[in-house]
């Protein structure tokens, strides 16, 4: 009976460890969907200003610009959506048969599920933060270009 009890609150501990995964992975969706608002908000703003004389190099800085502040919004809205998580609970159909398993095999099932959840977690956990750095480095470098290309529109009197 130690022994499933020891499974057991192990079982408890991994379910722990897998709320907290989620907790990152919603809190990574959150700081995505600031993204995607700011970039729009940025692409809105810099395509209401004329650019004056289409000069070929500021035509460029905004034009590269742009494209990668629509780079970003695309990695943030492929890290928001699909949701490609595991949950690790038993799935509706296998209600009778883990009704009828022993606890101790129960435990020892439910341990599996949830490490392999875990294991799977991780890795699109992993995964998506990396394509949220990439696109932070997306955004932050298409604001230079693009204050750029509105040098002349930016007049500083003294």
């Amino acid at each position: 009976m130690k022994n499933t009890s020891s499974k057991l609150h192990l079982t408890d501990q991994l379910q722990l460890q897998l709320q907290t995964i989620n907790a990152a992975d919603n809190a990574l969706d959150t700081k995505s969907g600031v993204i995607v608002a700011f970039s729009i908000a940025v692409v809105l703003a810099i395509l209401s200003f004329n650019i004056g004389e289409p000069y070929q190099i500021k035509l460029f800085w905004r034009v590269s610009g742009l494209i990668l502040l629509i780079l970003s919004v695309m990695l943030n809205i492929f890290i928001i959506w699909p949701k490609q998580y595991k949950s690790g609970v038993i799935e509706r159909k296998l209600y009778n048969k883990y009704l009828n398993m022993d606890v101790d095999i129960y435990a020892t099932n439910t341990l599996i599920n949830l490490s392999a959840a875990i294991e799977h977690n991780s890795h699109v956990l992993l995964y998506k933060s990396q394509l949220f750095k990439r696109s932070l480095i997306f955004c932050i470098l298409s604001l230079p270009l693009l204050g750029l290309s509105m040098l002349d529109l930016i007049t500083i009197e003294i």
